[in-house]
């Protein structure tokens, strides 16, 4: 029997929400389940605790959801198990074990949900774009605040995927057939100052690793580029120039946040943020802007970090 009932009529789940009074509390936990389930059939889990644990670090490292958000989520989780094993679906031990996984541990307000843009472009500034890492971290954090990408984004991207286009708007930068979430593809615009982040941090490359297909963003040890940066890397990069900032919180997904907190307070247009930030509808990024309090309109308008101080190359 299968640790997670994968049938389309899911008697547990309807079990379940037959017993919440409240119709959002069965809306909630109904996503919470489903979203769930369906990443557990996408990664392919050992088995249903191990695969809860998973899920619950990767809502909290890659995703960057909030405690109370994560808490919420996993509670509804492990009811559904719960009800699961009342009806027999599944192992009761396996259920037991499933309501020990503890919540997120809250420690208050997060100050790294987003950056204001004085403290955005502080962070950008920190790393020493004279050495190869510190010309890597700063283009690597350049588009993580500049074009909100996400870390498995980030380091898929190769060189061949950076275009300069002319249409009558003039000449820019755009990252083409960028690969996003449930494998859609996508281009989007890249602002000059991150191209000239690009362009210095490939000064510090041998000429083989700038390929078309070759991966842009590399490991550096003993003094030698090597292979494709990891995702761990780079929340760890992240995570060392918070440090420095003081706000040793910092994720890389709060980067994403800023870049779409300060596209919002800059009258950006929704439909852009949605764009850029990958969102499949625009509802996902009403509800994204709600978590970060700055949503109170539609008005129209340009992001709010378009001139960081530092400025590279003039012909971008």
């Amino acid at each position: 029997m299968s640790v997670v009932p994968y049938k389309k009529k899911d008697t547990a789940l309807e079990v379940l929400l037959g017993s919440l009074d409240s119709m959002s509390s069965r809306v909630a936990y109904k996503g919470a389940v489903t979203s769930f389930i369906r990443w557990y059939q996408q990664t392919g889990q050992a088995d249903a605790y191990r695969g809860v644990l998973a899920w619950k670090a990767y809502m909290r490292d890659d995703l960057g959801l909030a405690a109370a958000t994560i808490n919420a989520k996993l509670s509804a989780v492990r009811r559904y198990f719960a009800t699961a094993a009342s009806l027999n679906l599944i192992d009761a031990r396996m259920a037991t074990a499933i309501q020990g996984i503890g919540n997120v541990a809250s420690e208050g307000k997060r100050l790294a949900t987003w950056l204001s843009k004085e403290k955005a472009t502080e962070l950008l500034n920190l790393p020493d774009v004279e050495t190869p890492t510190g010309s890597r971290d700063y283009a690597i954090l350049s588009l993580l605040v500049g074009v909100a990408l996400r870390r498995g984004e980030l380091i898929s991207l190769t060189w061949g995927q950076f275009e300069k286009v002319e249409d009558s708007g003039g000449v820019f930068w755009i990252i083409r057939d960028l690969r996003r979430k449930r494998n859609r593809t996508q281009s989007i615009p890249v602002p000059g100052w991150t191209i000239d982040a690009l362009l210095h941090y490939a000064s510090f490359l041998p000429e083989d690793k700038k390929t078309f297909n070759g991966r842009v963003f590399l490991s550096y040890v003993n003094n030698e580029w090597g292979n494709s940066i990891s995702e761990k890397a780079i929340y760890n990069i992240v995570s060392q120039y918070g440090e420095k900032l003081g706000v040793p919180e910092l994720a890389p997904h709060d980067l994403r946040r800023t870049w779409a907190a300060l596209a919002y307070k800059g009258n950006a247009d929704l439909l852009a943020i949605q764009e850029t930030l990958g969102h499949s509808n625009i509802e996902t990024t009403r509800r994204y802007l709600a978590e970060l309090s700055v949503f109170e309109n539609d008005s129209v308008y340009k992001t709010g970090l378009d001139n960081p101080n530092r400025s590279l190359y003039n012909d971008s």
